[in-house]
């Protein structure tokens, strides 16, 4: 792990630096770990640290295995609120603080680069603390979002930004930590611009930091659309060749001609 550069104060907001291998990926993010709000139920894959999302397999089970976590979540969380109606305020009091002893300790970790640990450690403190505490919740969220982030788990942290929108958080934070986490993900460019986009109509002062990144994504995108068309006439033109080559022919013998409109048409070659 690598040491890191912050110091937690006594409310647990503090200031980092990013390490070297994601400052470039992440430039102009405020990088601030700070009581801010969002919402999480039962995100438990930080046992004993970040579990690799390559294990899904394929496409088929992943939608079958999505569907029923969020099924599972769905009744602990129903049962957890049944759990908590039932507690006096001072229980829920108890619960609280414990919840808050926790955030620390994870803010401990994140000031010294710890970030799996951070990360669990906030995931403890969302165990925890009660569902009426939306506002605490948040923190937790906004702060283990930022864990992931360190780590460039990129989709964990969407996931704990776009809930700590959900429920209504203080400030644009999660949406700015969103737009970048995003930006690092050549399928969700699109909704980078829309995160970015949103941020520059909150904050018109900060246009030329907004403009650039959301001129730099187009640009991105368009760069992607177009690689990937050609990889698409490069699998029909085999496809195709497949095909002829019982007729003696190949895509050799034609040739495509796009139209005004933008399509193209298939001529034959004189």
């Amino acid at each position: 792990m690598m040491a890191g550069t912050s110091k937690a104060d006594d409310g647990g907001d503090f200031t980092k630096s990013l390490d070297s291998s994601a400052k470039n990926d992440m430039t102009g993010i405020n990088a601030k770990v700070e009581d801010i709000g969002g919402d999480d139920i039962v995100h438990k894959a930080l046992n004993d640290g970040i579990q690799d999302r390559s294990n899904k397999g394929d496409g088929s089970n992943t939608q079958q295995n999505d569907k029923k976590i969020g099924e599972t979540k769905k009744e602990e969380l129903e049962k957890r609120k049944e759990r908590e109606a039932a507690l006096t305020e001072e229980e829920l009091n108890k619960l609280r603080e414990k919840s808050k002893a926790l955030k620390t300790q994870g803010n401990d970790y994140f000031g010294q680069g710890f970030w799996y640990e951070a990360a669990h450690f906030y995931t403890k403190s969302l165990d925890t603390c009660p569902l009426i505490y939306t506002s605490d919740r948040a923190t937790y969220l906004s702060n283990r979002a930022a864990a992931h982030m360190k780590l460039r788990d990129w989709e964990k942290a969407i996931e704990d930004c776009s809930e700590a929108l959900e429920i209504g958080a203080p400030n644009d934070k999660p949406l700015e930590r969103r737009a970048h986490c995003y930006a690092q993900l050549e399928e969700k460019y699109e909704q980078a611009v829309e995160d970015f986009e949103s941020l520059l109509k909150m904050y018109p002062e900060r246009r030329k930091d907004y403009a650039k990144r959301i001129a730099d994504l187009k640009q991105a995108i368009d760069e992607r659309n177009e690689r990937m068309k050609k990889e698409m006439i490069s699998k029909l033109k085999d496809f195709g060749n497949m095909c002829l080559k019982p007729f003696g022919l190949s895509t050799d013998n034609f040739e495509m001609v796009q139209q005004p409109g933008g399509g193209y048409s298939i001529n034959m070659k004189k």
